[in-house]
């Protein structure tokens, strides 16, 4: 039960959300912007009520204290002396609270000494009896003067109950306290339309503030919705100029791809064409010129040496270049096995072994990936042979995130080489030519002292995508 409360309360707050987050920045500040003001009227008005109701009962009581101090412990003194009081100044009393102004607005009038005996009341049956004080006539006998409404369940008439000590006149002591209950009927009348008043006019005012504060922020509002429209327009148009942007960077890739398939077709071509044509022209030259043998020391036989090392020569640069262009039967292989097998070719050709430090690859690659990353490793570990290192070159291999890393190293450091010769052949433009236009990229490190890196990075998952 506990988890179905926890995803139903989950489920709510998630639609509060949903819904706060649907509402106009105008409609959020109406919501937020009324219960504040309406909060604020509340503690207001709450407090300057309290506040009038309070300054009614302390002026009341001040008046109602001087009232009994200058007209009623007169006729009290003789509690001061421990002595009951005499009937004539009970009488005195009674006379001085049936005067018209008095008795319009007191009701009940009780002195109560300090062990509870009421000593005089204006309902005769209480004097004499004892009763427990209650805590407003304890803080009257400390001293204070305390004041209350009191509002009968029945609905009879409020009053208003003050309690005020009695001072003797001789010393400073409480010889008593006088127990007043007025007619608080208008003053709950004029305490009600206080309050109203005090309500009505924090209100208007809390109204006219939500409005002028809601009338910026609507412009504002408004302001704020033609600029998102307006930047909507834009992303919109953006979003369709980016599109097409790639739409074309797919068709150039594509284009690059196609070009790069194409121009390897050519390069096995020619380097059959070669291999087949020139190559074994010049081949079957040589076997005639080794069948016809002139005289010795004659200039025939000069001549034949000459053009035997001319057709030679030739023969073997014509090698190169098929060697160059022609690449290792590797369509049925996997990259991996394309990789070892183009290291076993060089080792094989050159006859220098490969250090290879690295070998992670993936599963399976583009074929244009796969050749391009073959033709890049056989460029580079050739590379090393020409600049003649003299040391086995370093080969490292591996992809992350949808890229292939290569990089090979000639193994050799502390030999400055003339950058010229690095990126001068036409055989490295060309590769690095056909990296880019599979949206790779390749770089040649050459610092002092270090040995020289070739580094390329080949993308293979987007063009798995494309």
């Amino acid at each position: 039960m506990a988890v179905r409360k926890e995803n139903h309360g989950d489920r709510l707050q998630a639609r509060i959300i949903a819904f706060w987050g649907g509402l106009s920045l105008t409609r959020q500040f109406i919501l937020i912007g009324f219960a504040v003001v309406f909060l604020g009227m509340t503690v207001i008005g709450h407090w300057i009520a309290t506040r009038i109701a309070a300054e009614v009962q302390h002026g009341d009581s001040v008046a109602t204290a001087l009232f009994v101090d200058s007209f009623m412990a007169p006729h009290l003194q003789a509690l001061a002396r421990g002595e009951p009081l005499p009937e004539t100044n009970a009488a005195a009393l009674d006379r001085l609270l049936q005067r018209d102004a008095v008795r319009s607005r007191i009701v009940a009038v009780t002195i109560r000494l300090p062990d509870g005996t009421v000593a005089y009341s204006t309902r005769k049956d209480l004097i004499g009896r004892t009763f427990e004080l209650d805590e407003p006539t304890r803080e009257a006998f400390r001293g204070d003067v305390i004041a209350g409404f009191e509002v009968p369940q029945d609905g009879g008439l409020p009053l208003l109950e003050t309690h005020s000590p009695v001072w003797s006149e001789s010393e400073p002591r409480i010889v008593a306290v006088a127990e007043i209950y007025e007619n608080a009927g208008m003053l709950f009348d004029d305490l009600a339309r206080a309050r109203t008043d005090a309500w009505l006019i924090t209100g208007i005012v809390a109204l006219l503030m939500a409005m002028a504060l809601y009338g910026v922020v609507a412009r504002g509002s408004r302001t704020i919705a033609a600029q998102r429209a307006a930047l909507a327009g834009q992303v919109e148009a953006l979003s369709e100029a980016l599109w097409t942007n790639e739409e074309l960077r797919e068709r150039i890739e594509q284009s690059a791809r196609r070009a790069a398939d194409c121009n390897e077709r050519f390069l096995r071509r020619l380097a059959d064409g070669l291999r087949d044509g020139p190559a074994q022209l010049v081949g079957l030259a040589l076997l005639r010129l080794d069948g016809w043998k002139p005289p010795s020391g004659s200039l025939e036989a000069t001549d034949r040496s000459a053009v035997r090392s001319a057709l030679a020569a030739v023969l073997e640069d014509v090698r190169g270049i098929c060697g160059d262009l022609h690449m290792p039967e590797i369509d049925g292989l996997s990259l991996r096995e394309a990789v070892a097998f183009t290291i076993l070719d060089h080792e094989h050709r050159t006859g220098a072994p490969v250090n290879v430090q690295a070998m992670d690859l993936p599963a399976a690659v583009p074929p244009l990936v796969k050749v391009c990353l073959c033709r890049f490793l056989k460029e580079g570990l050739n590379g090393t042979v020409r600049i003649g290192a003299g040391t086995s070159p370093r080969l490292s291999v591996r992809h992350e995130a949808g890229v292939v890393i290569a990089e090979v190293a000639d193994g050799e450091t502390g030999r400055d080489r003339s950058p010229e010769r690095i990126t001068g052949r036409l055989s490295l433009t060309g590769l690095s030519d056909r990296i880019e236009g599979l949206g790779g990229t390749m770089d040649i490190i050459h610092r002092p002292g270090e040995a020289r890196r070739l580094a390329a990075r080949l993308p293979y998952r987007r063009m798995d995508r494309a």
